[in-house]
């Protein structure tokens, strides 16, 4: 592992009742509730679960096309917009790491986070684009840019590859999990890998059971 990233020990969740596995997963609620809204948005828009089950289904489709394989990293440089949640959705039922960068963070800690992640693919909101047009050159480890929102010369706009895609559930789903970094307020945001061993979507890790036994998530 690369230096900046610390491995947790393993969690274990006590509780007593057994959480519902199933809550967080779009698919139970897209069967169940399709046109309920999933997440609403600070400008009042609203997605549903049928949507963000479809668009994340396409998402996990163009990851396995970009060459992504289980415990690959997908990074995340991208506005609060239904977008985000394709695509982090479509890495967390690929069973890859997927790390969310702030949008306030500099460029060179942008670059930092990226290589330090060990991301294959970087997907940037178009309102982010000059973050990173100088830093690609010193991120060679990035196969594909992507960018949500716009049409730009040497990216792939995002929205046109899910289109290409099928809104079905690949043949295989795997959990994926977050790469989450500190803020950065003593130095270079440090890194956090939870351990994920492959499983079958519907057993999630330690973080997610903890999430959902805290709030007591149901399928409701």
């Amino acid at each position: 592992m690369t230096s900046g990233v610390r491995e947790p020990p393993e969690a274990k969740i006590a509780t007593d009742k057994e959480p519902s596995k199933h809550a967080m997963q779009p698919a139970v609620h897209a069967d169940a509730t399709p046109d309920k809204a999933a997440v609403i948005m600070d400008c009042g828009e609203a997605m549903s679960y049928r949507q963000l089950e479809e668009r994340s289904c396409q998402c996990a489709h163009l990851f396995a096309d970009l060459g992504l394989q289980p415990g690959d990293v997908v990074a995340f440089l991208m506005a609060n917009g239904p977008a985000y949640f394709h695509a982090a959705w479509g890495a967390q039922r690929s069973g890859l790491y997927y790390t969310p960068i702030s949008t306030h963070l500099s460029a060179d800690e942008v670059a930092y986070i990226v290589d330090n992640c060990e991301a294959s693919v970087v997907i940037v909101s178009a309102e982010l684009l000059d973050t990173v047009q100088g830093i690609r050159q010193r991120l060679p480890g990035v196969r594909s840019w992507l960018v949500s929102g716009a049409h730009s010369p040497g990216y792939d706009n995002f929205e046109d590859a899910l289109a290409g895609f099928p809104i079905t559930s690949p043949a295989r789903q795997l959990e994926g999990c977050e790469m989450l970094y500190s803020s950065g307020t003593t130095g270079y945001p440090k890194g956090i890998r939870n351990p994920n061993p492959e499983r079958e979507i519907g057993n999630p890790g330690p973080f997610a059971l903890g999430i959902i036994a805290a709030f007591g998530l149901d399928r409701e």
